[in-house]
């Protein structure tokens, strides 16, 4: 068995897209691992290598599709590790915030677009209605300092004291997205500790971890609970748990598909590594 890993296609050059370049070098090197480019733009899938005689599974690094964009979804005769599926129920905090609850950052409040839409409209310009209302309706249940995200991802600085604030913020979000995806996600602003990212597999009943570092007991034992259960409960294979500390206790900050998250500052050699010895277990 082997891993055909596909990347992101630079546009209009068949190069992988410079920003996975050293990933993509990375896992190069490993002799269980084929690699592929996806054109997002076309559609298409280019291989540097596609024997018949060798069988493989499919797994996309690269940046966040719409699940009609992934190409798991565009080129379903190949078999996928993970799909547009997992990819969109693990990238949506309106997924898995409430059913992950015991592990994140204090409460969390989620409103959906529909919601957002019955307060002013999402399209508009400015959103000072919009802000006023939300704020007003959350502070007295996650105090004032607040921080403030869509379904999918933060903005830089995403922490807000005021409707003011969250008005600029909610901005900010609009005019890169064009949208809220699914809504918006209100967390009390709480400091934390020492965060961490691990990729997450798993496979024929086999877990592997990365990285696998010397984690103190509460740590591991924190980290392998979430993990058990993003896995029973949410039906993932491959994910990826940012971990932190916050008021001497691991918590969960989030929880993210494995295909789209970045190594932060991980090891791609070693991340190449854990790749290879992934294909042991099919």
């Amino acid at each position: 068995m082997r891993i055909m890993l596909i990347y992101p296609k630079y546009p209009l050059k068949n190069i992988v897209d410079p920003d996975w370049l050293e990933e993509y070098n990375a896992v190069s090197k490993i002799s269980c691992i084929e690699t592929g480019l996806y054109d997002e733009y076309e559609k298409k899938l280019i291989f540097s290598k596609l024997s018949e005689n060798d069988r493989y599974i499919f797994l996309y690094r690269g940046w966040m599709q719409e699940p009609e964009d992934h190409p798991s979804y565009i080129f379903p005769q190949y078999p996928w590790f993970s799909d547009h599926i997992q990819a969109k129920t693990a990238n949506s905090g309106f997924f898995w915030t409430e059913l992950l609850e015991p592990y994140i950052i204090g409460p969390t409040i989620l409103y959906n677009n529909d919601f957002l839409n019955s307060i002013q409209s999402i399209d508009s310009k400015s959103f000072d209605i919009l802000s006023e209302k939300l704020y007003s309706l959350t502070v007295p249940k996650l105090g004032n300092l607040l921080f403030v995200k869509d379904g999918v991802k933060s903005e830089t600085n995403p922490v807000i004291s005021s409707a003011e604030e969250l008005s600029v913020l909610l901005s900010k979000m609009a005019s890169h997205t064009g949208k809220f995806r699914d809504g918006l996600i209100f967390k009390p602003a709480v400091k934390v500790e020492n965060e961490k990212r691990f990729f997450c597999f798993a496979i024929n009943n086999n877990i592997i971890v990365f990285p696998q570092d010397n984690s103190e007991k509460e740590e591991t034992e924190f980290l392998m609970s979430v993990i058990n259960t993003a896995i029973s409960v949410l039906n993932l294979n491959f994910f990826t748990l940012d971990t932190a500390y916050a008021d001497g206790k691991p918590v969960l900050v989030e929880l993210g598909h494995g295909e789209y998250s970045s190594l932060k500052n991980l090891n791609p050699d070693a991340f190449a590594q854990i790749l290879g010895s992934v294909t042991e277990k099919f």
